[in-house]
């Protein structure tokens, strides 16, 4: 059954604008309604809420003031620090696989990739771009309509929150791979809500108690 989403009470974009947001990756892409009105009718509407990962502060923070959430229920640790000294237990033949920090420009990025993505294969994404425009401009109606001021004020206290978390609860946290990239999954049941979701929850809801008082 298709819902509107809480974002479309203030901004979905009709098809026009999902059309006029399509120019801005390219007239080469050649959209056509039926695509844009799919964008539109399949995806857009079908979710409750979507954000945007360099965004997240952002979209956290519209999130808990459409939801009449608090500032505190989207605090969580991230078990995918890339900075070369952690390990990821996603499942590629169940070893943990050290995370190395993601290139920063194409100058950075594996060739074979960066030609790929320069080359006419990436057409095949337009509507993975389309959705990302879409979806930005969806975020900045929604914070326009809830009122900047207070959007803003809610991304301040998720920060400040998130940061008092990291700080105080990073060390305790028990990840299923270890520093040494050793799996250590039994471990990890006691401090994570599943596989490597949640983990150091313990200590995070501690952190959120004591800043709530």
């Amino acid at each position: 059954q298709t819902h509107k989403s809480s974002q479309t009470i203030y901004l979905m974009p009709t098809i026009k604008d999902v059309k006029k947001i399509g120019t801005l990756i390219g007239k080469q892409f050649n959209l056509s309604e039926k695509a844009t009105d799919y964008m539109r009718t399949n995806l857009l509407e079908k979710y409750d809420f979507i954000g945007v990962t360099e965004r997240m502060q952002e979209s956290l923070a519209v999130m808990v003031l459409l939801w009449d959430l608090q500032p505190g229920d989207v605090i969580a640790l991230s078990s995918k620090i890339a900075d070369g000294d952690n390990y990821d237990a996603g499942g590629y033949k169940n070893m943990c696989t050290k995370l190395v920090p993601p290139p920063r420009s194409f100058e950075e990025m594996d060739p074979l990739l960066a030609a790929y993505l320069n080359s006419t294969s990436s057409k095949r994404f337009h509507l993975d771009y389309l959705l990302y425009y879409a979806v930005n401009e969806s975020l900045d109606r929604t914070i326009e309509a809830l009122g900047q001021d207070l959007v803003f004020r809610t991304v301040k206290e998720i920060e400040d929150l998130q940061a008092l978390a990291e700080q105080k609860c990073r060390d305790q946290a028990i990840l299923p791979c270890s520093k040494d990239g050793n799996k250590q999954e039994e471990l990890s049941k006691q401090s994570c809500y599943c596989k490597d979701e949640g983990c150091g929850y313990h200590c995070v809801d501690e952190v959120v108690s004591e800043f709530s008082r």
